[in-house]
């Protein structure tokens, strides 16, 4: 597995809503992964597919930005199955590839005339 230096981490990544709170939740609902496909739905820099890899998932991810994909593939070296995907068109993964898909929490994004809007809470 590759080192994560902080340069390949968004600074919002450890921050308490993030670091603390969204992505252990969702660690700890996910259960025991091992051996699991799954599909983590826009990845990001990619810290929920380390900790379901490290949990021995198969893990799959996808995001729109290539440059957070190259931030994810930093972080999760060469061999990482990262892909460029969006969630307004269809995935490229035949039905049935994954028993799982994860996602961090969707409620900082908000689509009006279709441009993405942030928040100004930080926590995304």
């Amino acid at each position: 597995m590759t080192a994560s230096p902080r340069h390949t981490r968004p600074k919002t990544e450890a921050n308490l809503v993030n670091g603390y709170y969204a992505r252990p939740a969702i660690l700890a609902l996910a259960g025991d992964v091992a051996g699991r496909r799954i599909l983590d739905a826009g990845c990001g820099s990619g810290p929920l597919f380390a900790a379901l890899r490290d949990r021995g998932a198969i893990v799959t991810g996808f995001d729109s930005s290539t440059g957070m994909l190259e931030l994810a593939r930093r972080r999760l070296g060469a061999d990482a199955d990262l892909h460029v995907a969006d969630l307004d068109s269809p995935l490229p993964f035949p039905d049935g590839a994954f028993d799982d898909v994860m996602a961090r929490p969707w409620c900082c994004t908000t689509w009006r005339t279709g441009r993405r809007r942030w928040p100004s809470c930080g926590a995304c």
